[in-house]
C-alpha cells in the first residue's frame, strides 16, 4: 500500500515577510497565543506556521467564514513542501508484475539481487518514484537514471526534479522535491553501546542515554545523519560523529511511527 505524505519543513529566516494561516469553519477567530493543536485537523486549511501572533477576519464574500492570521515576529520563516511516498508492506509486492512496469535499466538492477527481498525493495522504491512523477509532474514514462560522481542517481532529461530512495525492513520510501533532498528510513534494530559510541558524538550520546526511548532517540539522529550524507552525495563516511556538526546548514523533518522512523533533509 502506498502512502503519500506532504512534508512541510522550515527552511530559513526571511526578513519583512509574514507567515499566513487559514482556518476554515471555526466557531471563533484564532486568538493570539493559539497553536495549531488548538484546532482539529478538519478545521485547518493551507496551514503555514505554528503559532497565532496576530489575527484578523479574512475578507468577505465567499471567504466570510474563514479567518486569517499572520505571524509578525522578528524571526519569520519560509516553508518547503517535500513529497514523501511510502510503501509499508513491500513483502506483498508482486515481483513478476513489477518487473513489467519498470525501465530496462531498473529491471537489470533489481535482478542483480540474489534474494527476493532485495528485488522487492529495489522495485518498490522505483515504483514509488514512478507514481510520484506521474502525480506531481504528469510524467508517465519509466525514468532512466544517470549517476553523479558520488553515485547519487538523477533522472535523465529532468534536472529540475530531485529525489532520494531509502528502505529498511519491509518499508520503502521515495522523497521527491524541486531541490536536492536526502532521506532515510529505519525500522527497529538492535543498538549496542559500541555502535552508539562509533556513530554519535558526546552530546548525541548523552541525548540518547537520557531519552525515555533510547532506540527512538538513536534512530532519529541516525536517520538525520543518513539524510544529510545522501543529500550531499557523500554516502557513509568514516567520521560519522561530525555529520550534524553544523545543523544550521540544513533543514530537517523527522517522522516517528510505531513501525519506522524517517528523516528528510534539504539545504538551507
Amino acid at each position: 500500500m502506498c502512502l503519500k505524505h506532504i512534508t512541510k519543513i522550515q527552511k530559513k529566516q526571511i526578513s519583512k515577510s509574514f507567515i499566513h494561516f487559514f482556518f476554515s469553519n471555526l466557531t471563533r477567530p484564532p486568538r493570539i497565543g493559539d497553536t495549531l493543536s488548538s484546532y482539529p485537523p478538519d478545521k485547518r486549511s493551507a496551514v503555514w506556521g505554528d503559532e497565532v501572533v496576530e489575527s484578523a477576519v479574512w475578507g468577505g464574500g465567499s471567504q466570510s467564514n474563514k479567518f486569517y492570521a499572520k505571524k509578525c515576529t522578528r524571526r519569520v520563516f519560509s516553508y518547503l513542501c517535500i513529497m514523501i511516498y511510502l510503501n509499508e508492506h513491500t513483502e506483498l509486492l508482486d515481483i513478476e508484475d513489477s518487473l513489467k512496469k519498470v525501465s530496462d535499466q531498473r529491471r537489470e538492477q533489481a535482478m542483480k539481487f540474489a534474494h527476493e527481498s532485495g528485488r522487492r525493495l529495489s522495485l518498490a522504491v522505483y515504483l514509488l518514484l514512478m507514481e510520484g512523477l506521474q502525480n506531481e509532474y504528469g510524467i508517465t514514462e519509466p525514468p532512466v537514471f544517470e549517476y553523479l560522481e558520488g553515485g547519487k542517481p538523477v533522472i535523465k532529461g529532468h534536472p529540475e526534479i530531485h529525489f532520494n530512495f531509502s528502505h529498511s525492513g519491509n518499508v520503502a520510501l521515495c522523497a521527491i522535491d524541486s531541490q536536492p533532498v536526502g532521506a532515510d528510513v529505519e525500522t527497529s534494530r538492535k543498538i549496542t553501546p559500541s555502535l552508539i559510541a562509533y556513530t554519535m558524538n558526546d552530546a548525541e550520546q548523552a541525548l540518547i542515554t537520557s531519552a525515555p526511548e533510547s532506540l527512538t532517540a538513536f534512530l532519529a539522529l541516525w536517520t538525520k545523519k543518513e539524510a544529510v550524507l545522501k543529500l550531499t552525495g557523500e554516502g557513509i563516511r568514516s567520521d560519522l560523529k561530525s555529520v550534524l556538526a553544523h545543523p544550521e546548514n540544513y533543514v530537517f523533518e523527522t517522522k516517528i511511527t510505531e513501525k519506522y522512523i524517517y528523516s528528510v533533509a534539504r539545504f538551507c
